[in-house]
């Protein structure tokens, strides 16, 4: 009995050990999951960090229009070349649709950026960081405190506290691990359809939000896939062209109407146009696909689809196996060991209530025997009675 009872006890301990390491394992699944979100949230962060220089930059390549209209105004009078009004007009207004291009530009990314940040990802990661740890932490603390109490229990040869530990505590922390689990399992579906079209579905977002014909839809589109034309960067393009034909039309001046190169306002043209190419070109730099598609995969790819799937995968599986099998067992392990526990009383108790032995000369039916010499001296017979 002694024997069977320690096997018992020694099966429990097993199942118990068995349940405590597969819970520990989700560890794995929980970092996995933090990694992702951490991913998604930094990568927000870097897109707009991207674009928040883009969009000052544009805003100060704008504002350089009232300057170089300034200029243009105060430019000397040329008498020498008959066109020169008409080429004054034209570059007015080619420095007013430079202005208006840039402006646009401004406009595209600083709604880009507004609509980043009007996300506030990283707050909406933080209101369910707590529901995260308790939907993890929670099971763990029930399984590890199972184990805990019945190891106490058995050192302690308390059948009251096994039958208290595997019939009240044990059934309320499988049912806290499969509402766990079920929680976890529908992490993963979510992310899993969110990553079967991930391009679809963030396009599904922002034209929900701001509209199907923003230029912000447009952008989004572009950066996912660096598929098609970027309309910031068309933008760019015609500013450029812009610029490219107000060039050609101040160096005309300037060779009929200024070549001693003593009008001010045609040198601060000449150093404003050099200083709007520039800037031209940082922002086109700037607004550039490859860095911002290459954010989008990590967050995507590496974040979303990898880490955070796998993790809420992994802690759905061992959140499910603690509870279906090896809590289910060692309930039925501990159901054998609380009847063994009292098998040295139950051992005294059996030896006091057992009939006593029935005295020599007295049979099991209460019949005696009487015991008679036999008359020659031999062995005595037995006479019933």
């Amino acid at each position: 009995l002694k024997r069977s009872y320690r096997c018992h006890v020694n099966t429990l301990l097993m199942l118990l050990g068995a349940t405590t390491v597969t819970a520990l394992v989700g560890l794995i699944g929980y970092a996995g999951v933090e990694t992702g979100f951490l991913d998604l949230s930094s990568g927000v962060d870097q897109v707009t960090h991207l674009l928040v220089p883009a969009r000052a930059v544009a805003e100060e390549t704008a504002a350089l229009d009232n300057n170089m209209l300034a200029n243009l105004n105060n430019m000397r009078s040329c008498s020498v070349w008959p066109p020169a009004n008409r080429q004054l007009d034209a570059m007015k207004a080619e420095v007013n649709q430079f202005g208006r291009e840039l402006r646009q530009v401004a406009v595209s990314t600083n709604e880009t950026v507004s609509f980043l940040l009007e996300l506030d990802v990283p707050k909406f990661l933080s209101k369910y960081d707590l529901l995260r740890r308790v939907v993890f932490i929670f099971p763990l603390a029930c399984v590890v405190g199972v184990g805990l109490c019945s190891y106490a229990t058995t050192r302690l040869n308390s059948a009251n506290g096994l039958r208290f530990t595997f019939v009240c505590f044990a059934p309320v922390c499988i049912l806290v691990l499969m509402l766990s689990a079920s929680f976890e399992i529908g992490g993963a579906l979510v992310l899993s359809d969110v990553c079967i079209d991930p391009q679809k579905v963030t396009l599904d977002v922002v034209s929900n939000t701001v509209g199907k014909n923003s230029l912000v839809l447009e952008a989004f589109a572009f950066y996912t896939t660096c598929a098609g034309t970027n309309p910031i960067q068309s933008k760019l393009t015609t500013a450029n062209i812009t610029l490219a034909g107000f060039d050609s039309k101040l160096e005309e001046w300037a060779a009929f109407c200024d070549s001693t190169k003593s009008d001010p306002a045609v040198v601060n043209l000449q150093r404003e146009l050099t200083e709007a190419l520039g800037e031209l070109n940082r922002v086109s730099e700037l607004i550039e696909c490859s860095p911002i598609q290459s954010v989008w995969n990590t967050v995507v790819g590496s974040g979303l689809c990898n880490s955070a799937v796998s993790g809420f995968t992994i802690l759905a599986v061992t959140q499910t196996l603690c509870a279906s099998p090896w809590l289910f067992l060692c309930t039925i392990a501990a159901s054998f060991t609380w009847r063994r526990l009292p098998h040295g009383d139950e051992h005294k108790t059996s030896s006091l209530n057992r009939a006593p032995a029935p005295a020599a000369g007295m049979l099991p039916s209460g019949e005696y025997r009487l015991l008679v010499n036999d008359s020659m001296g031999g062995e005595r017979s037995p006479i019933s009675r």
